[in-house]
């Protein structure tokens, strides 16, 4: 046996099991995972007149392109809440800026029931996910008749749109549906500002540091004290990182990231005069990216030699009556900061890494709604399910949760978390593997023992 063999087989092993357990191109993809389960039957009907029925969860699926037939997905959400919300966002991730996609909904004899787009919010870095958030319900505070706030069955389209581009692959989503229970009292609840403001951070001076992560799951808490949080970090070129928040009734947030010149001679003799297009974001617990919803931010900006970057965003207190006034942050839950940059030029040898110091900050107000003591089936029925009013979103089969990003256990999924099936799976089958890859291993060392050349 050559010297050489055992290395090329440790090799084909270890990129065996990297394609087989998913670990692997987990760690070294520079798309986001966005996380959840297939929807029922793997991809969404294509027959308007027989949709796919979704329960409250997480989902994916992907949208053929503009040319397909299958561009255009159709399902169906029954409400099992007596005038209930029902929330429904969908987040994609492209590598073309003239990618996107349109949701809209209806209710009984076709009833307008709202639409919403997304697209990439900047065509520098076309990577960064998109997405948008559809509230079905009332049309006005304390509205109990409208036809989409007491729809049995609320239809759903979600369809690709490209713009033009001549873009040909498929187009992951993930679709985050929640269904929230009344609040008798809205009316009642403080109005949003007709102009949301707010103080932007200037001392951003970095901390401890901290690796965003690849997927929403898997993003880390930003190291929040005293509503403040400040630690460094980095982007390489083509990559997206996460950074997750909880944002509670009435909070608001801010976000400034900054970052210091590029050197002059990695800009000129390395770069060969081209920068780093850098964007943050903020991607609300429904999948919804909210970037710029107040005035007076800078999203977006190139780490070059000429200036400091400095970069902002910020959110207006979290409220309930948001929805009505065409505002983000309407329900409280894991909001994720998200720091992306451009795709590195053909023309340079290795992606530069962005180093960033990042400030977070977070205010109170009030404004907190009163849920429903109590709840009946769509109906008028008894409802038979384990409602509390200080679980108000329903964000999985019979699963209520305080926030409506909460985790929803998938069926089949029981013991989730972390440790739930899919991971013991996919751990059986590293071990498995490994142990076979290890057995191959050494009857190679033994054959070459006792044949030597």
């Amino acid at each position: 046996m050559r010297p050489g063999r055992p290395l090329i087989v440790l090799a084909v092993c270890a990129g065996w099991l990297a394609l087989t357990t998913g670990y692997g191109a987990a760690a070294t993809g520079s798309q986001v995972d966005l996380g959840g389960s297939p929807v029922p039957g793997g991809t969404g009907s294509t027959d308007q007149a027989r949709p796919t029925v979704l329960e409250p969860g997480l989902w994916t699926d992907s949208l053929g392109d503009a040319e397909s037939p299958y561009r255009d997905h159709f399902f169906r959400y029954e409400r099992q809440i007596q005038n209930s919300t029902v929330h429904v966002g969908v987040v994609g991730e492209s590598s073309d800026d003239y990618d996107g996609f349109e949701l809209s909904a209806t209710g009984p004899d076709q009833t307008d029931c709202g639409s919403v787009s997304a697209s990439p919010s900047d065509s520098s870095v076309p990577q960064a996910v998109f997405g948008a958030e559809l509230t079905i319900g009332g049309s006005e505070p304390g509205d109990t008749s409208s036809p989409c706030l007491t729809a049995g069955e609320i239809d759903l389209k979600l369809e690709r749109s490209t713009q033009g581009s001549s873009k040909d692959d498929e187009l992951p989503v993930a679709i985050k549906v929640v269904e929230e229970a009344p609040v008798p009292s809205a009316a009642e609840l403080p109005a949003p500002p007709d102009s949301p403001s707010y103080d932007r951070i200037t001392d951003v001076s970095g901390g401890e540091h901290v690796d965003g992560a690849g997927s929403f799951d898997a993003a880390p808490p930003v190291p929040l004290s005293g509503g403040r949080a400040d630690f460094s970090t980095s982007v390489t070129e083509g990559e997206e990182r996460l950074f997750r928040v909880p944002l509670a009734w009435g909070q608001a947030l801010s976000v400034a990231a900054h970052a210091p010149k590029l050197d002059e001679k990695t800009y000129v003799d390395v770069r060969s005069y081209t920068g780093v297009a850098v964007s943050v974001q903020v991607v609300g617990p429904l999948r919804d990216t909210v970037t710029g919803a107040v005035s007076d931010v800078a999203t977006s900006g190139s780490y070059d030699d000429s200036e400091p970057l400095d970069l902002s965003d910020a959110l207006p207190p979290v409220g309930y009556l948001n929805r009505w006034s065409s505002l983000p942050a309407d329900v409280p839950g894991d909001y994720w900061i998200s720091i992306a940059a451009s795709p590195k030029p053909d023309a340079v040898d290795e992606p530069l890494a962005v180093p960033l110091d990042v400030a977070v900050e977070l205010t109170d107000q009030s404004g907190a709604p009163s849920y429903s003591g109590g709840v009946l089936a769509q109906g008028g029925g008894k409802f038979t399910g384990s409602y509390d009013p200080a679980r108000p979103f329903l964000i999985g089969p019979g699963q209520f949760a305080a926030v409506a990003s909460g985790s929803p256990v998938a069926p089949g999924d029981e013991d989730s978390g972390w440790w739930g099936t899919r991971r013991y799976a996919g751990l059986a089958l590293l071990v498995a593997g490994a142990a076979s890859c290890a057995a191959g291993l050494w009857r190679l060392r033994a054959s070459s023992r006792r044949h030597p050349r």
